[in-house]
């Protein structure tokens, strides 16, 4: 077993390619009923981990948001930019700018805006596309460090951004994610050691991520 690492170490952790010690696992989210069940060892990589067969959970997740039905009835399009708004703005500094893009290896390579312990976007479909606004405020990310402290951040509206930067909080390596939305709570799979969320929750995928971090 690793040794549990402190971040920040070097957020150049947060920078490597999604490869790290969870590349053996899937980055999959499995949704439980409700947020009072805590245990995060359900988790998955932005959130929680701990499904018993991260491919199935994996399959499972990209279910959930690809080819489904809304509340509506109407059938969803899992390529499709589910809020049809658009951060426009091109790289002008905020908060809401370029949801689904890899913004914490954007800010360590430029040296511009705040140097970020994470960050990633939250989207109610699995292939949303780059600058597609995500599930906008009101949810929280809940960050499970090796050592067992809990760390919350919240969304950004409209975009469905999430960040915290360097020096916010102490998080032990490797940790445990999920998002929550009232008394819904998607845990990820396996425990992570990369932070930057949107290098592997691309539009497609990368190492076994099925796609985007949808919400519960």
């Amino acid at each position: 077993m690793a040794p549990n690492l402190r971040l920040p170490l070097v957020v150049l952790v947060g920078l490597l390619a999604c490869g790290s010690d969870a590349d053996d696992a899937s980055t999959s989210f499995t949704t439980n009923a409700s947020a009072t069940d805590t245990d995060p060892s359900a988790g998955e990589s932005s959130a929680g981990d701990a499904s018993s067969s991260s491919s199935a959970s994996a399959s499972d997740t990209a279910a959930d948001s690809s080819g489904g039905s809304s509340d509506t009835g109407m059938m969803v399009d899992p390529f499709a930019c589910q809020s049809g708004t658009y951060w426009t703005m091109g790289d002008e500094e905020s908060p809401n700018m370029h949801p689904g893009l890899d913004c914490v290896t954007c800010h360590a390579s430029e040296q511009e805006g705040p140097q970020l312990l994470i960050g990633g976007t939250v989207f109610s479909a699995v292939h949303e596309p780059d600058d597609c606004n995500g599930v906008g405020g009101g949810m929280q990310i809940e960050l499970v460090g090796a050592d067992g402290q809990v760390f919350m951040i919240p969304t950004d509206s409209p975009s469905g951004n999430f960040y915290a930067e360097i020096g916010e909080f102490d998080l032990m390596l490797p940790y445990k994610a999920a998002v929550i939305d009232g008394d819904k709570r998607r845990d990820m799979v396996a425990a992570q050691s990369v932070t930057n969320c949107a290098a592997c929750h691309t539009q497609n995928g990368l190492s076994m991520a099925p796609g985007r971090i949808i919400a519960p």
